[in-house]
């Protein structure tokens, strides 16, 4: 609530949002956008084969490691991002 509101305030208003966490309790972030009627996609970290199986409507991205897989997944985006800006 607290960070859609400084958005708010902020007058900024992003296009699609980003979830990352390491537990299956992490999804929440992502479940309340996506029933706020945000676009979302959630870059799971944890060990999949610990998560189970899991069934969303919005995309979830599999990168191992928190810190590191954060870190990938992001500079790729950032990769992907600069060629389309080229």
């Amino acid at each position: 609530d607290r960070f859609l509101q400084f958005l708010e305030e902020k007058q900024l208003n992003p296009t699609h949002f980003m979830g990352f966490g390491d537990s299956q309790s992490d999804f929440a972030m992502a479940d309340e956008l996506q029933k706020r009627g945000k676009d979302v996609t959630f870059v799971y970290t944890g060990e999949k084969e610990k998560l189970g199986v899991i069934h969303k409507s919005y995309p979830i991205v599999y990168e191992t490691g928190y810190t590191q897989g954060t870190l990938r997944y992001l500079q790729r985006a950032d990769s992907v991002s600069a060629d389309v800006r080229n």
